[in-house]
């Protein structure tokens, strides 16, 4: 397991720590991250996955807390972003609604993941491409 310090909605820093698994498919890569309190073991997880798209980019296709008080507003979509850029070593950028730039079958960003990417862009960590329809992280 892995420690990452994340800063809530508060302004309070959390410790979490994470597993990662790499499931390789005919089409791709995906990469799931759980992410757990560092305190105690949730039989549920925060779920963050990133899909590789080409040889230097990864999407993000998850961001799930599964109603859990213990994952919410604490930061941890931002520093998993981060997170997924630093250990994969890929460019990340969001999935899309715009029919002409989705790049996977069922890709689609939530109003709840629009607020996570729109906060990056507020701190200069990331920007929305506009030609491509798809915020990209900024490290």
């Amino acid at each position: 397991m892995i420690n990452i310090d994340c800063k809530g909605k508060d302004g309070t820093i959390v410790t979490f720590e994470y597993e990662s698994e790499q499931k390789d498919f005919l089409d791709g890569t995906e990469w799931v991250f759980r992410i757990y309190p560092l305190d105690k073991r949730m039989p549920d997880f925060f779920e963050f996955c990133i899909t590789r798209i080409d040889e230097k980019t990864g999407k993000v296709t998850m961001m799930h807390h599964h109603n859990q008080s213990e994952y919410r507003a604490k930061g941890i979509p931002e520093r998993m972003i981060e997170e997924a850029h630093k250990v994969l070593k890929l460019q990340i950028i969001s999935s899309t609604n715009s029919k002409t730039h989705k790049v996977l079958v069922n890709e689609y960003i939530t109003e709840s993941a629009k607020k996570v990417w729109e906060r990056l862009v507020d701190r200069g960590k990331a920007f929305f491409d506009n030609q491509r329809k798809v915020y990209i992280y900024k490290p």
